[in-house]
């Protein structure tokens, strides 16, 4: 009797919900992606909590939201000390997912279920294997011990992965969620049936197996003709894209088409980490398509070195560019919360504008909503319900400054009047927080004498501004020299020369210390695995991470969070990088949420474009026939591709006995598992063997007897040649799964010099007609005259489907 596997979807909500199942076998436990959607609902994962405890492994295909999202959340909140298997994109880009995403939530509310430090603690303590495509990596400790665990190229995005699990006993498992038959700009082709011949159990999605085939150039053309009339007719494009994954894609298209064009209007990407996402792209080139590859080979010609589009982090820096129209990819795919959300509030009620979205979202999102809107005379109105967030100032900054159990001195100074104080001691705030530098000062102090640096952060939540560094600035003013006109001390007890135009900091030189060696004086070096998230030279620039609203405002190689987080990044491999120095003193200004219902009237086009990056249902039928596994387990997906692809499949392998299942989220399928044998054959033996090669197998008929272990491999048993008779009786075998293909005969009759040609469905070579079986596909009929032609075509056919 074999083993058995189950196999649990516990999360697997539509077609674009988040993907968390459980593969048991007899002694271990593996789960397959643990996706959360962008509500982050802990009670979503109750499911997967309580199955936490038995996790041997974590498999991660693809690094967005939907497959890695409840890592930091299970990581930090329920004590998953799994190892996490992935190639390095996933790892690298699902962390610029997360960061992204849990920014845009800060902005928008008291989101406090993961932070900044979950995020540092699940991608860069956390302990992780990163493999690359076709890497067969065998554990070999702990309960998966003998396990092998391989990655295919899966497309969709950067190092998506197509899961081959190898048992102990050698029963292959492929686990394919979201992979893309196309070769696309930016990544190869993947595919699932070449991987291994009849797996043992296959899981494989249904979301998209009734969507049409679609022409990548006419696509493309499509949009770009939308984008360039919404432009000439002076209006503004939005297109909401997520963070690290398909944006690629539809970058590279603008980025070309803007090339080819010298096109002049400005085309933006506005993301907190779109500048870190890019500068990793540009390091992944070796996980993307031949064409970049062979082209930054031959001329290190880099195409995600981008010359058009232009990354800003907020809306303050958008709205100083020009006015006029602009294409502009926003992060927030869902518009539920994000860049593209807060731009669809603007841009919506002008009918000049276009809205372009490049993916299907999730069913109840606001961008489903738009999607699904049917155009007609009357303007589409919703209500919405909108958060900002704003600084404290006035009175609402002096109660929140008591609260902290501090003394408010607030001092409004009027460079042009020459300076006026404005409050004492415990009195109320009159103007903003950047014209009261005795305020500064006293949250300086606090910020300096605070254990761990934080400083403390109230329920409103507290917005960072890095005072000093490289790409510090002050939330909220436009001009940085404005910010510190007027502030003569910025340290208590330092005072300034007569007649400094700027606030000064005390600056005492320290002795400088050098080491040599015969060769002269060592230079520094950056250790390798710098963090990831660095000041200068970087993957991340210095306002990255400065969100709008009073959004966080990170110094270099820090992530600064509205909660007050902050913490240092780690390497993207996950290894540990040079200390950094000490950063300056940060003044976190107050903010709070300022909540308001408007009635959004949609005027703006809306168009959808298909850049998910998926199979399409053609593909996915015959790509799942041609695997012909023993077992087809059919996840995601909605009611109906489910039933449809499921009908079909049990058609098409129906020879094969192949068991389709389409469970429900808790519902266990049970696989038993045939058992397999592994033998040694002897030299003499192998020799004899003559293989016939049978459509995708080479089969061959043995008779032999057990002898002595070989030395060499003394776990296996050896077969010696058999002493007795052989038997003269012939075996005849045909591909059940793709029955005997009259073309194939017809090539092995010419090979023998034989000429045929078909006839009515049937295959004529002289007197004798060839026909297939009426009920078995993996059966010939010859008809004809006892003659020569007969036998000659009898024996062609036998020749080419006997086993002896």
């Amino acid at each position: 009797m074999g083993s058995r596997l189950h196999f649990v979807p516990l999360l697997d909500a539509g077609p674009d919900g988040p993907v968390c199942h459980l593969l048991r076998a007899d002694d271990f436990n593996i789960l397959l992606g643990c996706g959360w959607d962008e509500r982050f609902s802990p009670e979503l994962l109750q499911p997967v909590i309580r199955e936490i405890g038995q996790v041997d492994a974590v498999l991660l295909s693809h690094g967005e939201l939907s497959h890695l999202g409840a890592l930091p959340y299970l990581v930090s909140k329920c004590g998953l000390g799994a190892h996490v298997y992935s190639t390095g994109p996933t790892r690298r880009m699902g962390e610029m997912f997360l960061r992204e995403t849990v920014q845009a939530k800060q902005a928008s509310s008291d989101f406090d279920v993961i932070s900044m430090e979950d995020i540092e603690k699940a991608f860069s303590d956390h302990p992780w294997t990163q493999l690359r495509y076709h890497q067969h990596f065998k554990i070999t400790e702990g309960k998966l011990a003998g396990v092998t665990l391989t990655p295919f190229n899966a497309g969709h995005m950067v190092g998506g992965s197509v899961w081959k699990i190898t048992l102990p006993d050698g029963s292959d498992i492929v686990y394919a969620v979201d992979w893309c038959h196309k070769k696309e700009r930016h990544l190869n082709k993947g595919t699932v049936a070449d991987l291994t011949n009849r797996p043992a159990l296959l899981i494989a999605s249904a979301a998209g197996c009734l969507a049409p085939s679609v022409s990548a150039v006419r696509r493309d053309t499509e949009m770009l003709e939308v984008i360039i009339a919404t432009l000439r007719g002076d209006g503004c494009v939005l297109i909401p894209v997520d963070t690290a994954g398909r944006v690629l894609e539809v970058a590279l298209l603008l980025e070309e088409f803007w090339a080819q064009e010298k096109m002049a209007y400005p085309l933006v990407l506005l993301s907190h980490t779109g500048s870190a996402v890019l500068e990793q792209a540009q390091q992944q080139l070796e996980w993307m398509s031949d064409h970049i590859t062979a082209a930054f080979g031959a001329k290190r010609d880099n195409p995600f070195d981008m010359r058009f589009l232009k990354t800003i982090s907020s809306l303050d820096q958008l709205h100083r560019l020009p006015a006029g129209p602009k294409v502009v990819l926003a992060c927030g795919p869902s518009l539920e919360c994000g860049f593209a959300r807060d731009l669809l509030l603007e841009w919506a009620p002008d009918a000049r504008n276009t809205v372009c979205f490049v993916d299907r979202s999730e069913r109840g999102t606001l961008a489903d909503t738009l999607q699904r809107h049917v155009a007609g005379p009357e303007q589409l109105v919703l209500t919405l319900d909108v958060s900002r967030r704003t600084e404290l100032a006035g009175a609402e900054l002096e109660a929140y400054m008591r609260q902290q159990g501090q003394a408010v001195e607030v001092e409004a100074e009027d460079d042009e009047a020459g300076g006026d104080d404005a409050g004492a001691a415990g009195g109320a705030a009159s103007g903003p927080l950047s014209g009261a530098p005795s305020l500064r000062a006293s949250l300086l102090r606090r910020e300096a004498s605070a254990p761990d640096g934080s400083g403390g952060v109230g329920a409103m939540g507290m917005d960072g501004v890095t005072m000093g560094g490289s790409g510090g600035g002050v939330e909220g003013v436009e001009d940085e020299e404005e910010a510190v006109v007027g502030l003569p001390v910025l340290v208590d007890g330092f005072e300034p020369p007569q007649g400094c135009a700027a606030p000064m900091f005390p600056d005492e030189d320290e002795e400088m210390v050098e080491a040599w060696d015969a060769y002269g004086s060592l230079a520094a070096f950056e250790a390798p695995g710098a963090p990831l998230l660095s000041g200068s030279g970087s993957s991340m620039d210095a306002g990255c991470y400065a969100g709008s609203y009073g959004g966080p405002v990170g110094g270099p190689g820090e992530v600064r969070g509205p909660q007050g987080g902050a913490q240092q990044a780690a390497a993207a491999g996950g290894g540990d990088g040079e200390p950094e120095d000490e950063e300056p003193p940060v003044l976190r200004i107050p903010t709070r949420l300022v909540a308001s219902r408007v009635a959004l009237r949609v005027a703006a086009a809306l168009r959808f474009f298909d850049f998910s990056g998926r199979a399409d249902g053609p593909i996915l039928r015959k790509s799942l026939a041609d695997a012909a596994p023993r077992a087809l387990v059919l996840v995601r997906g909605s009611d109906t591709e489910r039933s449809d692809l499921s009908r079909h499949c049990e058609s098409a392998l129906s020879d094969l006995r192949c068991a389709v299942s389409c469970p429900r989220p808790g519902q266990a399928v049970r696989v038993l598992l045939l058992p397999v044998h592994t033998v040694f054959l002897s030299d003499a033996l192998n020799r004899s063997v003559g293989l016939q090669r049978m459509q995708r197998y080479a089969l061959a008929q043995l008779e032999a007897t057990v002898g002595a272990p070989d030395p060499h491999y003394p776990a296996l048993p050896q077969l010696l040649p058999s002493t007795s008779e052989r038997s003269a009786e012939d075996v005849f075998i045909a591909d059940s799964a793709f029955g005997i293909q009259l073309s194939h005969i017809k090539q092995a009759l010419f090979e023998a010099g034989l000429e045929s040609v078909f006839q009515g469905g049937s295959l004529v070579c002289g007197s004798v007609a060839i026909s297939k079986g009426s009920n078995d596909k993996a059966h010939l009929v010859l008809e004809g005259a006892l003659c020569d032609d007969f036998y000659r075509v009898r024996e062609v056919i036998y020749s080419q489907y006997s086993v002896c």
